[in-house]
């Protein structure tokens, strides 16, 4: 945002926080010094199918990740996570996906070749469906503020959502709990009038 000299603004008054562990499930890093201040994140809200577990989830968007990789995308992370604490008992969803990208000019990229993709691997839309269901699609720049090694981070969204991750061993499955306020669009945050 400072890149296209946009003023920060918060996106709204949020009175509560949610804490949620973080699944990375596939990556395709590139150097620090090549990526953007400011990255392209997606959030979408997802309810599992009956029978679907969400390992199986964990295990598919990893798989997923290794066809990318084959097909050449690169720059992206796709993470899973799931609710921990501050949710409210009828919170309809399993788990929120994020996909994000180190660059902006790489998320174009993606975007411009995804549907390719697509038709030429229609099982990942296949499988997909056959786990779940997501919605609620939004999109966010964020920047990070921080990062004491691969254990924790810390990024903050000025016009959408502030997150703070701390990692932690959770016996196989290398997860972190995610500190997150809500947008402005998701009660109980009011926005700026």
């Amino acid at each position: 945002m400072a890149e296209q000299k946009e003023a920060q603004e918060p996106a709204g008054i949020c009175t509560g926080a949610i804490a949620m562990f973080n699944s990375a499930t596939a990556h395709s890093r590139i150097p620090w010094e090549e990526r953007d201040t400011w990255q392209p994140r997606q959030w979408t809200d997802c309810t599992s199918n009956d029978g679907a577990t969400l390992q199986q989830v964990i295990d598919t968007q990893a798989r997923h990740g290794e066809m990318m990789k084959e097909s050449g995308f690169m720059d992206w992370s796709s993470h899973v996570f799931t609710p921990y604490l501050g949710f409210e008992p009828d919170w309809p969803y399993d788990y929120v996906q994020m996909n994000h990208w180190y660059t902006f000019e790489h998320r174009g990229v993606t975007a411009n070749a995804w549907q390719a993709f697509l038709d030429a691997h229609r099982e990942v839309q296949e499988e997909n469906r056959a786990l779940g269901s997501c919605q609620r699609d939004r999109s966010y720049a964020g920047r990070l503020v921080f990062s004491n090694g691969d254990r924790s981070a810390a990024f903050v969204f000025p016009k959408s959502l502030s997150v703070a991750a701390v990692g932690a061993d959770l016996g196989a499955l290398k997860m972190g709990g995610v500190k997150i306020l809500l947008p402005s669009d998701s009660p109980p945050c009011k926005p700026l009038l």
